[in-house]
């Protein structure tokens, strides 16, 4: 479900282009905001604004959207691409239907859309992550932690999903990760000076915030994040307390998964765990969910006929709902429905959707159906269970 106007087009997009004016001009990239949308600022490491400095040139923003947004196609074809490539090597038949069916889905999803009408930088986001952990099981370590650490510079949270490499003790992949990104970070003390460097951290202290969970999270509010319901149903305010029951609550999933991580399939499953519960954890918006694109898609693909399987696909279909409370209100304030019933789904969605969105439950339901696919199910498919391809 998607909701478009005029005003949200090109929001997070004049966000990076009026930092990127500002940088051009040598004037503090960290505290303009666009003229209509005042109070959105640029929040990322200094290094980032290099990739949008060029946007800073034009006189408008539009065509430099434009451009971004021919950008963010190109790379989430790429992905989808990448995507078919990897199947094929893992022996299952991808005709160019199913190249197009992979592309639709990445570009057009109820995900994908929002993300490419506000012009921001999630979809390239999705795309280095996705190619990361497809690199990863290429054996292309090196290359698989560098492009990790990209999307790590710029949102943060991605450096936890090197927990996998951890676990697959994938040393090259950390180095590279690890060089990538202090190097990001030292760059942009040395090119924009100790003032934007000690600001952005400033800004990072307070980014992912956590008192919009006091009392319990609005239903209206668009946050993908465990601590949803966890607000509502814990006795505290307290962020650290929530901190540590979300982790309680995820990572034994994670644990239960990387315990069987010998075939493709499992792998695959080990990896969709934790970008799953790394997007859960922290305090993340339903547009973060393209990054699962890549895992998601190879399941889809990849899982034998089970139970678990079963239950995968009722998750993946009930994720691709992303909508809160406030879209439904929005619908049912509208429309032609008597007011005692309209006032009736109301009470009964705002009481579901309080504790969280479909793209939320759906989630949860995905990682049941990895965890029941590992552990109840044998597979019988030779290639997917017997073959990894460089390993």
């Amino acid at each position: 479900m998607i909701f478009i106007s005029g005003f949200r087009i090109g929001t997070d997009f004049r966000v990076y282009y009026y930092a990127a004016k500002a940088a051009v001009s040598g004037e503090n990239f960290y505290t303009v905001s666009p003229p209509a949308h005042p109070g959105y600022y640029f929040l990322y490491p200094p290094i980032v604004i290099l990739f949008f400095l060029p946007y800073g040139l034009f006189s408008s923003w539009v065509l430099p959207f434009l451009i971004h947004t021919g950008i963010s196609i190109a790379a989430s074809i790429a992905l989808s691409w990448a995507i078919v490539v990897y199947l094929r090597n893992q022996g299952i038949k991808m005709t160019q239907r199913d190249f197009a069916l992979v592309t639709a889905f990445v570009l057009l999803s109820a995900h994908s859309v929002p993300n490419l009408l506000h012009g921001q930088i999630n979809t390239l986001l999705a795309v280095c992550i996705g190619t990361a952990l497809l690199a990863h099981e290429r054996d292309l370590e090196g290359w698989s932690g560098r492009i990790l650490s990209l999307a790590a510079l710029v949102k943060v949270w991605p450096a936890a999903i090197g927990l996998w490499y951890v676990c697959d003790r994938s040393w090259t992949a950390i180095v590279n990760a690890v060089t990538v990104g202090v190097g990001g970070l030292i760059g942009g003390y040395l090119l924009f000076g100790q003032e934007s460097t000690v600001e952005f951290f400033s800004i990072l202290t307070n980014r992912y915030q956590t008192d919009v969970f006091a009392g319990g999270l609005a239903p209206e509010a668009v946050y993908l994040t465990i601590r949803r319901p966890l607000s509502h149903l814990l006795p505290t305010d307290n962020s650290l307390v929530l901190s540590v029951t979300a982790f309680l609550v995820l990572a034994p999933f994670v644990a239960l998964t990387y315990q069987r991580i010998q075939t493709p399939i499992e792998r695959m499953i080990a990896i969709f765990v934790t970008v799953a519960a790394v997007l859960l954890f922290f305090t993340s918006f339903l547009i973060y969910f393209p990054v699962l694109f890549a895992p998601l898609l190879v399941l889809l693909y990849s899982l034998e006929e089970s139970q678990g399987r079963t239950v995968f696909l009722a998750g993946a279909f009930i994720a691709n709902f992303p909508f809160s409370f406030r879209h439904i209100n929005g619908i049912l304030s509208q429309s032609p429905l008597p007011d005692q019933l309209t006032q009736v789904l109301l009470e009964g969605t705002g009481f579901v959707l309080t504790y969280g969105t479909p793209t939320l439950y759906g989630i949860l339901v995905m990682i049941l159906g990895c965890v029941l696919y590992l552990y109840q199910e044998e597979s019988t498919s030779p290639v997917m269970s017997n073959i990894r391809l460089g390993r």
